[in-house]
């Protein structure tokens, strides 16, 4: 096999991914911490834990126990995939036990594993590009050679620049389950109200609403003619712009 680039399963795998997968990889979807510095967010804290700041990474390795569970899930989904895609062994375990072990504690060291002399220099080439790069598809040359030369020692006749594609598309959907998970959480609890301030927004609005529209222009008067509790039950962005008008 020709030496292997390390941008080309990824540019193969988003002719693939759907647009919401392109959108959320690239990072085009702000994090909490991006969210209150464009001040969006009264808080910047995760929606889930609600104990740290939302980064980028934050919301890939939360600990709350229902963030953890569904990585816990997607990790024996993969697993179980590289078995069945026919995966070296030494390389299977690696991206798992690996992933699992950067999930969990992003300061931890690397799983203790026993690692054959001759899969060592292809181990130590990937951990050069750490484990946040691998999850977002970037593989060293060396390891897509040893599965592709796996391949070849199974008679089979799939090639490792295909695995780096397949593998890269299935990490990817990993990120974005676990961006579903975390939209969903926010949007459909009640966590929308701690980090986007809603309860004083709302108190704001009652009392404003109470004192109605005053000496403001006329132009305003359609807002205070709408009854409260239609404001109060309308979405977080409605009631963000009624109370910047007031």
């Amino acid at each position: 096999m020709k030496s292997f680039d390390i941008w080309s399963s990824i540019a193969r795998a988003r002719k693939q991914a759907t647009f919401t997968q392109r959108k959320w990889i690239s990072g085009d979807t702000p994090s909490g911490v991006e969210m209150h510095r464009r001040q969006h967010h009264d808080s910047p804290r995760c929606p889930i834990c609600t104990t740290e700041d939302e980064s980028p990474v934050h919301i890939l390795t939360c600990s709350d126990s229902r963030s953890v569970d569904l990585r816990a899930t997607l990790l024996l989904e993969l697993h179980e995939w590289l078995i069945a895609e026919l995966t070296c062994p030494w390389i299977r375990e690696f991206l798992f036990y690996g992933l699992q072990s950067w999930f969990d504690d992003l300061e931890g060291h690397e799983p203790g594993l026993n690692r054959h002399e001759t899969f060592a220099p292809s181990a130590q080439a990937q951990l050069s590009l750490c484990w946040h790069a691998t999850l977002f598809g970037f593989f060293h040359d060396s390891l897509v050679q040893l599965q592709h030369r796996f391949y070849k020692s199974e008679n089979s006749r799939k090639t490792g620049i295909l695995w780096a594609r397949k593998v890269t598309l299935k990490l990817w959907n990993i990120v974005y389950q676990i961006r579903i998970h975390r939209n969903s959480i926010l949007h459909e609890t009640e966590a929308i109200q701690q980090v986007s301030g809603l309860a004083k927004i709302q108190q704001a609005i009652t009392t404003e609403h109470a004192r109605g529209p005053g000496r403001l222009h006329r132009v305003y008067n359609s807002y205070f003619s709408t009854p409260l509790q239609s404001l109060l039950t309308s979405t977080v962005n409605n009631q963000k712009q009624w109370f910047h008008v007031i």
